[in-house]
């Protein structure tokens, strides 16, 4: 997401001079369809997922759920996620710690070192 707003300050918030020497107007939306707010998102979802080669069955949702997880799987920081993603530390903790390859990574290696005998007895 960071890579977008650079992208959208240096090319459509700050427009540079054409070759006729004109400088455009500065386009204050991010996402903008020849510099109008895209109001109604059910046709560029549609385009945008045609052009990536996605079926109809991809949502939003899906690929949030993948730009969260993909960065956790690669061992990443969460509180470096979280940043990425714009998302708090308490949202991620709570839906995408386990995807962390670390998450209980310290109780798994002491699983099994006791002796089953040194555990309370059920009774």
């Amino acid at each position: 997401m960071g890579g977008t707003l650079r992208r959208w300050r240096e090319t459509d918030r700050n427009p540079k001079p054409g070759k006729d020497g004109d400088t455009p107007k500065p386009i204050p939306f991010v996402i903008h369809y020849r510099g109008l707010p895209v109001e109604k998102h059910r046709k560029t979802w549609g385009q945008a997922c045609k052009l990536a080669g996605l079926d109809k069955t991809v949502r939003p949702h899906i690929l949030w759920h993948t730009a969260v997880t993909w960065p956790m799987l690669a061992g990443n920081d969460p509180f470096d996620v979280s940043s990425y993603v714009g998302r708090s530390m308490k949202m991620i903790d709570e839906v995408y710690a386990h995807q962390d390859p670390d998450h209980q990574k310290d109780i798994v290696s002491r699983t099994g070192r006791r002796r089953l005998s040194s555990y309370p007895s059920a009774i």
